[in-house]
């Protein structure tokens, strides 16, 4: 019987094994070939280690596990992940992409199965993940159907895993905090050290079951297509291999026949025969065909946009720097009194001087033209009616 949790202890193989994994995973979400690369590399050695050291044993549950090996149950998928990115590249890259897609499934396939001996699948996540093996199995690119995802499936995938990433961030940060506390085995929040820290591998765990799902199915639906490319570039090789000349000869009429050659090496032209109605005489008109093909229609903009943006700066700057001048004159020119303490000018001696005459010149107009006198009509019109 395997012995339980609480009586394991992680050795130095284990934690050596789970630092070189992290550099990998890091690899990998680098996200360009060369990196992919060098993580498969790594990880395939990291694969054979933990198959011959017995790291992780068929017998046990998840409970048995420490919380140091939880993390190398994602191997595999990340293995998968990295021979995912590999490039096309060279004249059998087609097949080799096959090949890695191929590898792939199989990798996740055994990532899934791995989880399901260790309990540690929910009901959803089985019923995604047998669909996909028998997907993944089919042997001829006529028996793999379109993988079918109902919308409350993807709506049930979303919601679960936008749960986990919160639950996730909650978890690190719980962490983090501890860190910064320097709390060493006492308790907060309801976890000690070691419950947070294998919190946290699981959650981590569940998330990678959700990306995994995503990504196989992706690849599922990718490999049909992918198997009938890699069929037809098989017959083109057999056909070139019958038929040394055959490839030749048609590059050649399909280039003669895109191109056409012209006797004269001019470009084609064509004429034009039309009878004048007035006159009766015929007109002949000569054109070129290839100088009225894609030409360029409507108005034609005659400056860069860089250079419509300097004008239009300039225009604004001219038009601030007369509207402070206009602003500058007309603080000094003169006004009425009343206009004056609005502006709290009222102190300015040579203001108050020229404002006199205006301020009569006011009053005298008030005095000729009362209020209310342009509104009266009683005079207008003939008094008799």
């Amino acid at each position: 019987m395997a012995s339980s949790n609480s009586s394991r202890s992680p050795d130095d193989n284990s934690i050596s094994t789970l630092d070189e994994y992290y550099k990998a995973v890091a690899l990998i979400d680098n996200g360009d070939s060369a990196s992919a690369a060098l993580a498969i590399n790594q990880l395939e050695a990291l694969q054979e280690r933990v198959r011959t050291s017995a790291i992780i044993s068929n017998n046990e549950t998840v409970d048995d596990l420490t919380t140091c090996i939880i993390p190398l149950l994602a191997l595999e998928h990340y293995l998968a992940k990295a021979l995912t990115q590999l490039p096309i590249a060279g004249r059998d890259g087609m097949k080799d992409r096959l090949l890695n897609l191929r590898r792939a499934c199989d990798l996740w396939s055994y990532f899934f199965h791995s989880l399901e001996n260790l309990e540690m699948l929910s009901k959803l996540e089985k019923d995604e993940y047998h669909p996909l093996l028998e997907l993944s199995e089919a042997s001829n690119e006529e028996t793999q159907r379109i993988l079918s995802i109902s919308r409350d499936t993807k709506i049930a995938r979303y919601n679960a895993k936008k749960q986990l990433e919160q639950d996730l961030e909650k978890l690190q940060a719980l962490m983090e905090r501890r860190k910064r506390l320097g709390l060493g085995t006492e308790e907060m929040d309801g976890h000690d050290q070691e419950s947070l820290e294998r919190s946290l591998a699981l959650k981590a765990l569940d998330l990678t079951k959700q990306n995994a799902i995503e990504e196989w199915s992706s690849v599922v639906q990718e490999l049909p297509m992918l198997s009938r490319m890699v069929k037809h570039q098989e017959q083109d090789s057999r056909e070139a291999e019958r038929y040394p000349g055959a490839q030749h000869e048609q590059q050649q009429r399909s280039a003669a026949n895109n191109n056409p050659p012209s006797s004269s090496g001019r470009p084609l032209q064509v004429t034009h025969i039309t009878k004048d109605p007035t006159t009766g005489t015929l007109q002949i008109k000569k054109e070129e065909i290839r100088s009225q093909v894609f030409r360029r229609g409507g108005n034609q903009p005659t400056m860069t946009i860089e250079e419509l943006a300097e004008i239009e700066v300039a225009a604004a700057m001219e038009r601030d720097r007369r509207q402070k001048q206009q602003e500058a004159a007309q603080e000094g020119a003169p006004r009425r009194y009343e206009q004056l303490v609005k502006a709290g000018l009222e102190d300015n001696a040579a203001l108050m001087d020229a404002s006199a005459p205006l301020d009569r010149a006011w009053d005298d107009f008030k005095d000729e033209n009362p209020r209310g006198s342009g509104n009266k009509r009683g005079d207008v019109g003939d008094r008799n009616f």
